[in-house]
């Protein structure tokens, strides 16, 4: 047993050697491979941007420029290694832009040159010196800022390669076509979206306005139908308080045309109605008493037709009646009545009704016959 422990134990500390020294060569391993590839990373001198673009700007553009050529690969100078231009020395020539590379062991010096900014977008112009041919080469490219740092890229890619930009770089130079089909594209976008949010806000406006309508034509027909309802189930004289009818009042007839001396007349008036079951119909009789001018009475009998053209219990007709008149004072000589008149009646709580009468036209017989005009104010109730 011991022998087999003292086995397994030295197997176990020979997989853990194994696996440090394993770990050690591809630490060791990333390691030449980094060096490596970053010996073989082209080295470009990039110099300050100048141009007559505000200062702000030209250090914008230096931080876009320098992450661009990072990001393809290329071996940067930091900004502090960098070769700093002044406007009155640019470098323009290939032996001028050699000595810049030469100056810290680059394959490449690149100026960028930044004028005509706008807010869509501005003019670079990218010159580049290829220390190996002694060769400068120039783009002047628009670049729109919608896709500013794609832009930059294609440029340099044509740019920084040992055979020179040729006729691709030339062509990729000038307007940015793309970057402006991109910004109307973007536009476009724009509007239709707004066109969207404008037709959904119509949309809903309309819906709204549907909506309101549909609200405003519902609570119409509840209205009408509760109208029409009221008015159907409206109080309507002489069916819902009983068929009998007694009441008392005033009155005051005029003498208009008459043999004698004319006058006023002042009446009290008694009147019983019985109905019949049809809406509005009464026949009535009644006793008038009269004093002014002249003593007399009247026994009448007649009938009054009253329509309920109202919701409230308004109720307007008129009113015939028929009789006797019997002066007491003068000539006592009895003669026929005939009275005609409009009518009002309004039922003010149950069966309690007012009832006005005017004007009433009065045609009396006696002594050759006369003509009156009057009216009469009425209380009454129904059972």
């Amino acid at each position: 047993m011991a022998i087999l422990r003292r086995t397994v134990n030295e197997t176990s500390r020979s997989v853990r050697w194994a696996r440090l020294l394993f770990t050690i060569a591809v630490v060791i391993a990333a390691f030449l491979l980094t060096e490596r590839v970053e010996a073989q990373a082209q080295r470009v001198v990039l110099l300050h941007t100048t141009g007559d673009a505000p200062l702000l700007e030209k250090e914008e553009m230096d931080a876009k420029i320098s992450g661009v050529l990072r990001g393809m690969g290329f071996h940067v100078l930091s900004e502090g290694a960098a070769v700093h231009v002044e406007e009155e020395a640019v470098p323009r020539d290939a032996n001028e832009m050699r000595a810049l590379a030469d100056l810290q062991n680059a394959e490449w010096a690149l100026l960028p040159i930044l004028h005509d900014t706008e807010e869509g977008g501005y003019w670079l112009t990218l010159r580049a010196g290829y220390a190996p041919q002694t060769r400068v080469d120039e783009l002047d490219a628009e670049i729109r800022r919608i896709h500013e740092e794609h832009r930059l890229q294609a440029l340099l890619e044509v740019l920084l390669r040992p055979e020179g930009p040729g006729d691709e770089g030339h062509a990729l130079a000038g307007h940015d076509v793309e970057g402006r089909e991109a910004e109307q594209a973007a536009a476009d976008a724009a509007a239709q979206a707004e066109a969207d949010v404008e037709a959904q806000r119509e949309a809903e406006e309309e819906a709204r306005r549907q909506a309101e309508e549909e609200e405003a034509r519902r609570q119409a027909e509840e209205a009408a139908a509760g109208a029409e309802e009221a008015y159907e189930n409206r109080d309507r004289y002489g069916v819902a308080d009983g068929a009998n009818m007694v009441s008392a009042g005033l009155g005051v007839v005029g003498l208009i045309d008459s043999g004698g001396d004319g006058g006023a007349l002042g009446s009290l008036q008694l009147t019983y109605g019985r109905g019949f079951g049809v809406p509005g119909l009464e026949v009535r009789a009644g006793l008038g008493l009269y004093f002014g001018a002249a003593g007399a009475f009247d026994i009448h009998v007649g009938a009054v037709y009253l329509h309920s053209f109202f919701t409230f219990p308004l109720h307007l007709g008129a009113s015939v009646d028929v009789g006797l008149f019997m002066p007491v004072t003068g000539q006592r000589k009895p003669g026929a009545m005939v009275r005609a008149s409009l009518l009002a009646s309004y039922n003010f709580t149950g069966t309690l009704y007012a009832e006005l009468s005017v004007p009433a036209f009065h045609w009396l017989s006696n002594s050759g016959g006369a003509t009156a005009l009057g009216a009469a104010l009425r209380l009454g109730t129904r059972f």
